[in-house]
This record gives structure tokens, C-alpha cells and sequence, in this order.
């Protein structure tokens, strides 16, 4: 086994929402380690990326489900078809700043969102981030 890089597309809130707790409870992988929407020509399809890594074909084959397995690729074949992506893959896409961000790019892209849903998302899950904060500092919920 070795470590690999993942690209898994997603196309709404459901898919990335979904993605990012597979990847979390996902015992051979490491997490995520960035978003992108590619939007300039690239082997990548046009939209919404996750990368994220883990450890060989097993954190990917044995622990993801098998819609988000053929929505994958990986990066050194992403690499291997277009080298100037690892120089810098901005050139393809912009990088999320945060979690607004892939939710704004993907409710906008479903074409269903407006700016006032895109803020109370945000607002929700700025929310929800404080809480799980403060949640982790009990050590009643702590995980070991």
C-alpha cells in the first residue's frame, strides 16, 4: 500500500455532503485536502473536485461506495495527462477558501440558489461548526 491522491467530483450539496463523511469515517483515509471548481479545458470534467488522499486502491475500492468510486480519479493519472496541473492547478480552476464556498459554487450551479439561501447556508453551518467546537472540548464526546 502507499499513499494516493484522490479527485472525486460532485455535483449538488448531497454529493458533497455525502463525500465528505465517507472520507471521514473512511478508517484508510487521511482527509480532505482541497476543493476546486475547474473551469478552464483540463482532463478534469468542468465543476466541483474534492481531493483527498488515503492510503492505496483499498481506501477507495474497500470504504467508498461505489457511485463516488467511479466518480474518482486519481491524481497521477490526472497528472500524467496534463503535467501543468500539478505546476498549478489554478490555472484550471479556483480553489474554495472555505466550505461556503463548494456550497455557493454547488447550489449556484444547480441553477436553484440564490444569494439569500447561499447566506443562510453559511450562517447554518457557521453554526454548526462553533457547536462541534465546542462539542470537541467536553471530553465526554472527545474521540479517541
Amino acid at each position: 500500500m502507499g499513499l494516493r491522491s484522490w479527485l472525486t467530483k460532485v455535483d449538488d450539496v448531497w454529493d458533497y455532503v455525502s463525500l465528505c463523511a465517507q472520507v471521514r469515517h473512511n478508517p484508510l483515509a487521511f482527509g480532505i485536502f482541497c476543493r476546486i471548481k475547474i473551469t478552464e479545458e483540463c482532463p478534469l470534467e468542468r465543476g466541483v473536485w474534492v481531493a483527498w488522499s488515503g492510503d492505496g486502491q483499498s481506501s477507495l475500492c474497500e470504504f467508498m461506495s461505489p457511485y463516488f468510486e467511479s466518480r474518482t480519479r486519481i491524481l497521477d493519472n490526472v497528472v500524467d495527462d496534463c503535467p501543468d496541473y500539478n505546476a498549478d492547478p489554478s490555472q484550471y480552476g479556483q480553489f474554495a477558501e472555505s466550505e461556503g464556498d463548494v456550497i455557493r459554487w454547488l447550489v449556484q450551479q444547480e441553477g436553484c440558489g440564490d444569494e439569500d439561501i447561499c447566506t443562510r447556508m453559511e450562517d447554518d453551518m457557521s453554526f454548526v461548526t462553533e457547536c462541534n467546537a465546542a462539542l470537541k472540548k467536553r471530553a465526554k464526546v472527545r474521540l479517541t
